[in-house]
């Protein structure tokens, strides 16, 4: 019964907030047909399939249950397809963080759970305020991830078939070009990433841009195209909006020079309708500010910060060889398939395709005499987007090096170029229903050659059957073309495209996104209640030794646990992690190998999870023994606020300073006070501790100064008795204030102004936003179908 109420509302969570993206549509920009909307709903659904229909999930739950504690009651395990864990050591807890606080009538700004807390909205990619994710709270996780994946697909398709129909282009070479876009390889294998929540808004931000370029007069174009901006910044990838951002600037020059529709109402002028776009994004910024000031806040705060800071390449070359997956993702291998062979990964390489018909049509836009200048400029952007993000030749080179494209990973950028490829593809398409073929059908010959070439050199090696899907498919194509030619019925060339372009990119994709079986998600597990069993009255906070316990998972158990998994940690406290940290940053995850140090126990934890067998380290206990690991309880760790015996100022090389600290209880490091010693409160009691707040009890019989192991971040405050205190950094990253003689009730919250102001400046341009658009009423006239 449960099984079935989790598929009966994922299919809802698509559903309802496609049907009301696609009622929003039609009311207020383009009429699309109903049909239209029917389609793409069922190539969402069929897509998705098992994902939907069955109690599999479509993300490596797998990859977690390997390792222990999850591997002593799930048994041994082969995960299916490890590349894309990310969706389940990032995306699915941050989920389930975001989830919790909203439940506790809670804002989602802190995280307590990794990195002994850090903040869950600045971190950007936890995207608690994207519509889509708020739209699907009623699915229970992890199916929520499926019906987000959904909604991605059927805007992708949407807005990318009104994308081609505004070219003028028939309905059917417009479902053609969605499809290529929106079950390419690139949307597949980031289908669960915040990165295609993102990318799959591409179409959408393209068209909203041009279709108030076009309609310069029209509010509810300004409107959406506002909405448009102000989710995309929502949607937690701000490397692919800015790719977004290239992408709408260069379609809507290509506009100005080579423009697809005649210009209407020419009382408009140019410079007006460039303008208005800009000034639509604009506003859309300022009423989503809340999802992207605290981001940016955080960033200049964060370890990928220091990354950027170290000036090294940010996209460095590809491989020559790399070209070769434009013609066969699947040349080097498939990571779903097990075979994937080579120097980068699956997802890094293979995310350019986008069919190789789609491909096979693009020489026409260069060579044709039928081709119009849109149709080469378009091809001439797709080439140099592709360039730009393969980082080849000295385009690639130069693009890279422009700020603040300089600072980002521009390879993502490859999604522009499918988008593109579909455009240049679809328009190719109907010159040939429209009677040129003999240069489309050579240019078709052509890179089939090549492609069986490439399936010649890895045959038996790398190959399996739907790497030939491509061939096939083009071959099939151009056998229904003749065959509409010779017997006059050119109506079905169209169509056999869109089966073509379907078959082969279903075929390829659909497995890579393996499923899996849903019991793998968060199984109890008798180590971690071992640990609630014996939870102190005070917080405390947790380590995995080794790969026990794979970071950020700890808050899916609902554990606060000192290491993590994400480039946004705040870098003062990674600095501080250093001193503990395991010499092997494998994969980019903090781990311990030995707990049996100061720091550990002044980063307040109070339990360790090791390998079944695993011995206490000194000091420590074990507590309990089983299948699913061994715990152990930490006999000095530190509670998290405390009264430390003497105060020593930091010196300039701060590390070497906290290695010579044998005990953290006697000596805290903190800048700008001379060496003294601090005498202890009578009392001190956590009396309310919750995410992102405590409330602390003091009794000091003189002036105190009070340490915690809590990381600090912009927006922690510190009141005494309502009154705002100071904030000293203890040992280089964490809170620490002085309290006056007596007793006192001390607030420790985290308020980040950053949010509130903008917060403040999203409800004043919303409100300015409405009386503008109740004082410029727009005319009451009818919608054109599309």
């Amino acid at each position: 019964m449960q099984a079935a109420l989790h598929i009966a509302l994922t299919i809802a969570g698509i559903c309802a907030p496609s049907l009301l993206i696609a009622l929003a549509v039609r009311r207020w920009l383009v009429r699309v047909p109903w049909k239209i909307i029917t389609l793409f709903l069922f190539l969402t659904f069929a897509f998705l399939g098992g994902a939907v229909f069955t109690t599999g999930i479509p993300v490596p739950l797998d990859e977690v249950a390997r390792g222990y504690p999850h591997r002593g009651v799930t048994g041994e395990i082969a995960p299916r397809n490890p590349l894309t864990n990310d969706t389940v050591r990032l995306f699915l807890p941050w989920m389930h963080v975001v989830r919790e606080e909203l439940a506790a009538g809670n804002l989602p700004l802190w995280n307590r759970y990794a990195f002994s807390g850090y903040p869950l909205l600045g971190n950007g990619e936890s995207a608690p305020f994207f519509p889509s994710f708020l739209a699907t709270l009623f699915v229970p996780l992890p199916k929520q991830l499926v019906a987000m994946a959904g909604v991605k697909l059927f805007v992708s398709l949407l807005f990318t078939w009104l994308l081609i129909r505004r070219e003028r282009l028939p309905s059917s070479a417009a479902v053609f070009a969605a499809v290529c876009f929106t079950f390419s390889v690139f949307q597949t294998v980031y289908l669960y990433y915040s990165t295609t929540a993102v990318t799959s808004l591409l179409p959408a931000a393209i068209f909203t841009v041009l279709h108030l370029f076009d309609n310069p007069r029209s509010r509810s174009a300004f409107w959406f195209c506002a909405i448009v901006v102000g989710v995309l910044q929502t949607a937690g990838h701000p490397e692919s909006v800015l790719h977004v951002a290239v992408a709408c600037v260069v379609l809507l020059l290509i506009e100005v020079v080579a423009p697809a529709v005649p210009r209407e109402d020419s009382a408009v002028s140019l410079r007006s309708r460039l303008l208005l776009p800009v000034a639509a994004a604009l506003f859309g910024m300022l009423i989503s500010a809340p999802a992207w000031v605290p981001v940016l806040e955080q960033v200049t705060e964060s370890l990928r910060f220091q990354e950027i800071s170290e000036a090294r390449e940010m996209t460095p070359p590809f491989p020559g060889a790399s070209a070769w997956t434009l013609l066969n993702p699947d040349l080097f291998g498939n990571p779903a398939r097990g075979n994937w062979s080579w120097v980068l990964n699956y997802s890094v390489v293979a995310s350019s395709y986008a069919g190789l018909l789609t491909l096979a049509l693009i020489p026409s836009a260069l060579f044709s005499r039928r081709a119009s200048a849109r149709d080469r400029i378009l091809a001439i952007a797709a080439i140099a987007s592709f360039l730009m993000a393969m980082n080849w030749t000295i385009l690639g080179r130069v693009l890279n090096a422009i700020p603040p494209l300089s600072i980002v990973a521009n390879d993502k950028i490859r999604f522009v170029t499918v988008l593109l490829a579909a455009m240049i593809a679809a328009r190719a398409l109907t010159r040939i229903e429209r009677g040129s073929r003999w240069l489309e059908l050579a240019g078709s010959a052509l890179v089939v050659l090549i492609a069986a070439e490439g399936l010649h050199r890895k045959l038996g090696i790398t190959i399996a059957p739907p790497a030939f899907a491509g061939i096939l498919t083009v071959a099939g194509f151009w056998l229904a073309t003749i065959y509409a030619s010779r017997c006059g019925k050119m109506s079905l060339i169209l169509p056999a495209a869109v089966a073509a372009i379907t078959i082969e990119l279903f075929v390829i994709n659909i497995p890579f996104n393996a499923l899996v079986d849903t019991r793998l998600y968060r199984p109890e597990l008798p180590i971690i209640n071992a640990i609630h069993e014996r939870s102190p009255g005070e917080p405390f906070r947790v380590a995995g030794i080794g790969w026990v316990l794979m970071p950020q998972t700890s808050a899916e158990y609902g554990v606060e646990d000192i290491r993590g998994s994400d480039p946004m940690a705040t870098s003062s406290y990674m600095d501080f992690f250093g001193l503990i940290e395991a010499e092997d940053d494998s994969f980019g995850v903090k781990r311990i190998e030995n707990l049996a140090q100061p720091c550990a126990d002044f980063l307040n934890v109070r339990f360790a999870l090791a390998e079944p067998g695993a011995m206490a380290p000194p000091g420590w206990r074990v507590v309990y023994q089983g299948v699913d690991g061994t715990l152990v309880e930490n006999g000095f760790s530190m509670r998290r606020f405390y009264a430390p015996e003497r105060l020593v100022p930091g010196e300039s090389s701060l590390l070497t300073q906290l290695k010579g600290i044998e005990d953290f209880r006697t000596t805290a490091v903190i800048h700008g006070v001379e060496t003294h010693a601090n005498p202890p409160p009578h009392s001190l009691a956590i009396t309310e501790p919750r995410s992102g707040k405590f409330r602390l009890r003091i009794d000091a019989k003189e002036r105190t100064f009070i340490a915690s192991s809590q990381p600090h971040s912009p927006g922690w405050r510190v009141g005494i008795d309502g009154k705002r205190a100071k904030i000293h950094t203890v040992n280089g990253a964490f809170i620490g204030f002085f309290v006056p003689a007596g007793q006192h009730v001390v607030e420790v919250k985290y308020v980040p102004m950053s949010f509130w102001i903008s917060v403040v400046v999203a409800v004043l341009a919303l409100l300015g936003g409405v009386r503008w658009l109740r004082r410029n009423r727009e005319p009451n006239v009818q919608r054109s179908d599309t």
